[in-house]
């Protein structure tokens, strides 16, 4: 959200850029997009949003296209924007370019609206400018996308976007997600499922006067309330703030404490006091050791790793057949107690080698004392989680700790390394040494079988396998 309010975001993040700068040493400022993966944002804040990371603006530019939001004459007289004159800055903003930013080191953006017809739940709809697992990205104009998430009921009107049946009409993110880090978290998680959240920076657009219910009777009054409820920013912050309580160095919030309860969000006018409260709160030195703390991470990304052990995902619901190969792996695992086992399930993608492998876990489970779920989809998603093992045991805070430690774990457990599909992946170097423990490995990588007692390509299902499935 943010208003005028938007301004102050600016200065923050400004802020932010220089000290970066000034640490790197840099001729100029450089701009958010060069260092944020993801920006999200809702109302003001969200046009802001598409500026900074789908134009790729530095901020000195997109403090010079948030002057054009200011009201002129044109606007009218009243205090309400008028939703038509506000289009035509949209578009001499925009341009006419799409939300779908086709280039690939792109900075992924979003910004959130609510569909005026269903806001059932208060889930908000998503206008991305990249596609994900689920959805594509937005089919529409950039100025349609910052149309609608800064179409805030009383200030502007719902805005309609598609065509024919698809058509649809929305009302500003702003109802429900004025503060919206939590869906860029969200979304962080979706677009990066192997990869725990490194910083996250939460930039608000000024404290607000406290809430209250008033004694009067009169529906205005009560009704202004429970709008102030909807767009109250600071219950998402302490959600978020509890949730990486034990992530220190990770979760940064930044809002101007003093001065902006005042000021309502359409007074385009008392910008200059928005931004001398935004410059005395960045004086502060609380907030100046919060920026530098940020800058650091920034530019000295710390690994984060889970507080918990991944387990083994159960087999789909559909899963059928491949008894030939699961009873070989249950007699092969069963064999030789005391001695190294290690099994290879390669094939071609889409072969169902990991849905194999997570129905064998699920069958054999009491057969093993511990069993291991590795990730193997890269090297850091495979340390993060030999990591993880070793703080939940307490045994370090590396790769090998864990290794050392399942060394000596005379036990039969079982460590299950899914997607070790990189040909330059040197697999066998995170196996605990020893000649005891059991290892399941799923790759696409047939040349893992010089490392495996025993190794069976999976390939696509017999007639009968498909025809059972399919009863």
């Amino acid at each position: 959200g943010g208003g005028i309010g938007t301004l102050s975001e600016l200065l923050v993040l400004d802020r932010m850029m220089y000290r970066i700068q000034s640490e790197l040493r840099r001729d100029a400022k450089p701009s958010p997009c060069e260092y944020f993966e993801l920006i999200g944002g809702s109302g003001t804040g969200g046009i802001i949003a598409l500026m900074l990371g789908r134009l790729r603006m530095s901020i000195e530019e997109a403090i010079s296209a948030y002057e054009k939001l200011r009201p002129q004459s044109k606007f009218g007289v009243t205090d309400e924007f008028q939703a038509t004159a506000f289009v035509e800055v949209l578009k001499d903003i925009f341009k006419q370019e799409p939300l779908k930013d086709f280039r690939p080191d792109a900075c992924k953006t979003f910004v959130c609206a609510m569909n005026a017809v269903n806001m059932n739940g208060g889930l908000p709809e998503l206008f991305r400018s990249y596609d994900t697992m689920d959805e594509p990205a937005g089919d529409c104009l950039l100025w349609e996308a910052a149309r609608a998430t800064s179409a805030t009921p009383g200030l502007f009107k719902a805005v309609e976007i598609g065509l024919g049946a698809m058509k649809q009409r929305y009302v500003g993110g702003g109802v429900g997600h004025n503060n919206p880090t939590s869906l860029v978290l969200a979304e962080a998680e979706c677009i990066y499922p192997s990869s725990p959240v490194v910083f996250v920076a939460s930039i608000g657009s000024g404290h607000s006067a406290t809430i209250h219910i008033p004694n009067s009777s009169n529906p205005r009054d009560i009704a202004k309330a429970m709008k102030d409820i909807t767009m109250d920013c600071e219950k998402t912050h302490e959600a978020n703030a509890t949730r990486f309580r034990g992530l220190p160095d990770t979760y940064f919030r930044f809002n101007v404490q003093h001065g902006m309860q005042g000021l309502a969000s359409h007074k385009w006018e008392k910008s200059n006091e928005v931004s001398a409260h935004t410059r005395n709160y960045l004086r502060g030195q609380d907030v100046k050791e919060k920026l530098s703390g940020a800058v650091k991470v920034i530019l000295n990304p710390i690994i984060r790793v889970s507080a918990y052990l991944k387990i083994c995902p159960a087999p789909s619901v559909r899963f059928a057949g491949r008894q030939d190969i699961l009873r070989k792996m249950a007699e092969y695992f069963d064999a030789h107690l005391g001695h190294r086992h290690i099994f290879l399930l390669h094939g071609l993608g889409g072969s169902g080698k990991s849905q194999v492998a997570f129905k064998f876990v699920e069958q054999s489970e009491s057969c093993f004392s511990d069993i291991y779920f590795v990730d193997c989809s890269s090297q850091q998603t495979l340390e993060n989680d030999l990591i993880t093992l070793a703080l939940v045991n307490k045994l370090g805070k590396s790769p090998d700790d864990s290794l050392l430690w399942l060394s000596h774990q005379h036990k039969k457990w079982l460590i299950v390394f899914n997607n070790a599909d990189d040909t330059h992946l040197n697999l066998v170097r995170y196996f605990p040494s020893g000649s005891h423990g059991n290892i399941l490995i799923t790759s696409r990588n047939r040349d893992l079988r010089q490392h495996a007692d025993t190794e069976y390509k999976v390939d696509r299902m017999e007639v009968h396998e498909a025809a059972e499935l399919l009863l």
